[in-house]
C-alpha cells in the first residue's frame, strides 16, 4: 500500500522533500504574535539563535531530494559540502 498509494508519485519521479527538522521551533516567542524586536531581545538574552539565523537554517534545509535514496546521495543532500569537494 505504501509503495502503490503513498509513495507511488515519489518513486516514479524520484523527487521528494525529506524531513530535515523545523529550526523555527527553537524560537522562544512566536513571531506572528510578538514584535520582531521582542523576539530578538529574548533570543539574545538566553543566547539562542536569532530569527535571521533560524530563517537562514530553514532556507538551507528546505530543498528537494532528487534521485535514488542511498547512503552517498543522502550524505550529499544532508551535509554541507566539505572544502575538499
Amino acid at each position: 500500500m505504501i509503495e502503490e498509494v503513498i509513495g507511488e508519485k515519489r518513486i516514479r519521479e524520484k523527487k521528494f522533500k525529506m524531513y530535515k527538522g523545523h529550526v523555527k521551533k527553537w524560537q522562544i516567542l512566536d513571531d506572528e504574535v510578538h514584535d520582531r524586536d521582542q523576539v530578538e531581545l529574548l533570543q539574545a538574552a538566553v543566547q539562542a539563535p536569532l530569527p535571521e539565523e533560524l530563517e537562514m537554517y530553514r532556507d538551507q534545509s528546505d530543498k528537494w531530494f532528487i534521485g535514488v535514496v542511498n547512503n552517498e546521495n543522502t550524505r550529499l543532500w544532508r551535509d554541507a559540502p566539505l572544502p575538499s569537494d
